[in-house]
């Protein structure tokens, strides 16, 4: 298991290079269409918006692997990313749920404790694809190695949701309608998502856990 870290970057920077990332995989932009289209079926068919969930979830893990193979220029195949995130699926889902739960309960106590635990386990998924960590390391991993990052991994987040209100404006200022919507979440989940969680995933291999005494940093 490779254990070295990238060079640390500001959130725009962070951003910035993910959307770069995104821009070399092609397929990924593939992918997130059709997570956005099952997302939009949802709004239809209840069933759809449970098959979005577990989507989100495989789709998330291949972000990922793609992620690690954009840091250290390892070309990454489908096959290959598919392949690895099945190994880790269930344990996923596992940990999305329970990061969903927990991330709710905080939300009810006032909405900032939500932020703060939503803010402080978000490296927990990539922790589990990227190093096969179990439930337990992943959610510990990300508590440990979150609160240096937390101004960071709030910046991303915020970008996104900045991005997404622009679009929201245009979409209003266009004579908003049910159908522009629809089109402004599968823009958001095609172009942006992706990127989000390439970010994340950055901040962790910027963060992650490294054996003693080997070099915490790779050379830009």
């Amino acid at each position: 298991m490779a254990h070295a870290r990238l060079p640390r970057r500001g959130s725009i920077a962070t951003f910035g290079e993910a959307a770069a990332w995104l821009r070399s995989n092609p397929v990924l932009f593939v992918l997130a269409f059709g997570l956005a289209l099952v997302e939009a079926l949802g709004e239809l068919v209840g069933l759809f918006s449970l098959l979005a969930f577990f989507l989100t979830v495989f789709f998330d893990g291949i972000v990922y692997v793609f992620a690690v193979g954009e840091a250290f220029d390892r070309p990454t195949e489908l096959g290959e990313a598919t392949s690895q995130v099945a190994g880790r699926y269930v344990m996923l889902v596992v940990i999305t749920i329970l990061y969903l739960v927990v991330v709710a309960i905080g939300i009810v106590l006032f909405v900032l404790p939500g932020v703060y635990l939503a803010l402080r386990l978000s490296l927990a998924f990539p922790a589990c694809v990227i190093d096969d960590a179990d439930l337990a390391e992943s959610l510990r991993t990300s508590w440990e190695i979150a609160p240096g990052n937390l101004l960071k991994l709030f910046g991303i987040t915020l970008f996104a949701i900045l991005l997404s209100f622009g679009f929201a404006l245009v979409t209003l200022f266009g004579g908003g309608t049910d159908v522009g919507t629809v089109l402004l979440s599968i823009v958001f989940t095609t172009l942006i998502y992706p990127v989000v969680r390439l970010s994340y995933a950055r901040v962790y291999l910027e963060n992650r856990p490294t054996p003693e005494g080997e070099s915490a940093a790779v050379q830009s």
